[in-house]
């Protein structure tokens, strides 16, 4: 029931993502598509209840940008990666985070070569724990949930085909029980 209920609220945050940008698209007149891959690390730091079994973690993520898709600086960004966080509890051994998100957004260009890009979007990560309990087996549990990511891209033109990008991003992802985030 839970799982259908998340699957509802994922498919409505898609219908609301379109409504919104919609309009824009008829509004503007329509520049060629740029696409944009990049390969990158991160760092992590756990929040809340995620916070009390795991500390900060790190990893890479690789980035799909198409600017332009819908209507004049529009952006949408396909992401995925993986983290390897440091765990806080002594049973766990080791806690890995593969992700996958999909996110909307709108680059504003500031000066010359600078950009921001604000967007928002979802997606799906994946918990995977090891761990050691005295007197029984290894065991390993895994997650699937979904996520909600938020994030603002300062970006650097540097020279052509070469940027300097830095990412804030703050993700939540939504367990059966419980709310984590990072």
């Amino acid at each position: 029931m839970i799982h259908k209920r998340k699957i509802i609220l994922s498919l409505l945050f898609i219908k609301l993502l379109l409504i919104l940008t919609l309009p824009l698209a008829a509004e503007e007149e329509h520049e060629e598509i740029f696409l944009s891959p990049s390969l990158s690390g991160t760092y992590l730091v756990p929040l809340g209840s995620f916070g009390e079994m795991a500390d900060s973690g790190f990893g890479f993520q690789t980035n799909l940008q198409l600017t332009h898709f819908a209507f004049k600086n529009s952006a949408l960004l396909l992401s995925g990666g993986i983290n390897f966080i440091n765990e806080k509890r002594d049973n766990i051994e080791s806690l890995y985070v593969p992700y996958l998100s999909v996110s909307g957004g709108y680059v504003f260009p500031v000066y010359n070569n600078f950009t921001i890009t604000p967007a928002i979007g979802f997606g799906y990560l994946w918990n995977i724990v090891k761990e050691n309990v005295p007197g029984s087996e290894e065991s390993v549990k895994s997650y699937f949930d979904p996520l909600l990511t938020i994030q603002c891209a300062l970006n650097i033109s540097l020279f052509k085909g070469f940027d300097l990008k830095i990412t804030p991003e703050y993700n939540i992802f939504f367990e059966q029980d419980n709310t984590g985030s990072y």
